[in-house]
């Protein structure tokens, strides 16, 4: 039962009568906010009622009053609850707790922290600090798959931990400098013996030459994962990357999502590559090496030269030699040259047959 109010103020409501939902902003909205014109019905007594959250707190507020109650005897006005809803990261953080037996309180002290930090983790509240997540993975008992998904999940975790940040701000290339660029690139290159090719911020192909995609040419045919596409989809996602590009994890995967991060660092455009990152990431394999590089204090470089299987018999196995520049006013794109050298062929063992 409401409480009943000990005076009753007038107020004209005959046509539009105030709601509790007109005054959601607590009882300094006014009920004068909905006037009515002299004569337009009887004065009626009004009072606004608020149901405060917390039991035995009903209130009666006259609707002329600016302020609430504050004597009421509790004391105080409770301040109603922040809802909060639950995010994927805390979910994944309860169901793994309670599939390794574990209380809040036991988890909150393998990781010496407060059970509210473990229960606002849970809760949605808060969001783990990236440098908790290795701990976090080994209290939960987390396979490497499910560490990989902790990383992805916690907010920034590739990204604080792999993310650059924002590099110094860079102006965006004009679309009349690219396309100029790119023809000259073609009329310059396209009969070079060497492969080459002129990608964006994104990897995203503009320009090769036939050396270039002769190396390549027994490559099953995968939408937009074509290296002539984009050579990054190809060496993270082409189930024949690894057939062609020989020591793939070492030697290409991780060289590329260096590349990947170095451009976060410093390019221009961090729309289309952090898309990019997310669709490769997508990848158990993948996201494993772009941990590996995120974690990294500083990237280390990449291999001087990269085994590759070329189709070509008369070339055969061949070890690459990747160099590559930033045209100029082009911040972000690369012109990527490749100079082939013969594999040296592995030594004999003594006493082995040739």
């Amino acid at each position: 039962m409401w409480p009943a109010p000990e005076k009753a103020y007038s107020y004209m409501t005959s046509r539009t009568p105030v709601t509790p939902d007109d005054c959601a902003d607590g009882p300094r909205r006014r009920a004068a906010a909905h006037p009515q014109p002299v004569g337009a019905g009887p004065l009626l007594p009004l009072t606004i009622r608020i149901r405060y959250p917390t039991p035995g707190t009903a209130k009666t507020v006259p609707a002329h009053n600016t302020a609430p109650d504050k004597t009421a005897a509790t004391g105080t006005t409770p301040t109603p609850p922040v809802c909060v809803g639950p995010t994927p990261l805390s979910r994944f953080l309860r169901t793994h707790r309670r599939r390794a037996g574990l209380t809040q309180e036991t988890l909150a002290r393998r990781l010496d922290v407060s059970t509210r930090t473990v229960s606002n983790w849970e809760r949605g509240r808060h969001g783990v600090d990236p440098d908790r997540v290795a701990d976090l993975g080994h209290a939960l008992g987390l396979t490497p798959d499910e560490h990989d998904r902790l990383r992805l999940l916690v907010p920034a975790a590739p990204d604080r931990a792999a993310d650059p940040g924002p590099g110094p701000v860079r102006p965006v290339p004009p679309p009349h400098l690219v396309a100029r660029f790119t023809d000259e690139w073609r009329r310059g290159f396209h009969d070079v013996a060497m492969p080459a090719y002129l990608r964006d911020p994104a990897w995203h192909i503009l320009a090769c030459n036939p050396a270039f995609t002769s190396a390549f040419a027994t490559a099953a045919a995968m939408p937009h994962a074509m290296p002539w596409e984009n050579f990054a989809r190809f060496v993270c996602l082409h189930p024949d990357a690894p057939r062609v590009l020989h020591d793939w994890y070492d030697g290409w995967l991780v060289p590329v999502l260096g590349e990947i991060a170095d451009g976060l660092r410093t390019g221009t455009d961090q729309a289309a590559p952090r898309r990019l990152l997310a669709e490769l990431t997508g990848r158990p394999a993948v996201a494993r090496a772009w941990t590996r590089v995120a974690a990294a204090a500083r990237r280390a470089a990449p291999p001087p030269r990269r085994p590759l299987s070329h189709p070509d018999p008369r070339v055969g196995n061949v070890l690459v030699h990747v160099s590559s520049m930033e045209p100029e006013g082009l911040h972000g794109y690369r012109s990527v040259f490749w100079r082939l050298e013969p594999r040296e062929p592995a030594p004999t063992r003594p006493g082995s047959r040739g």
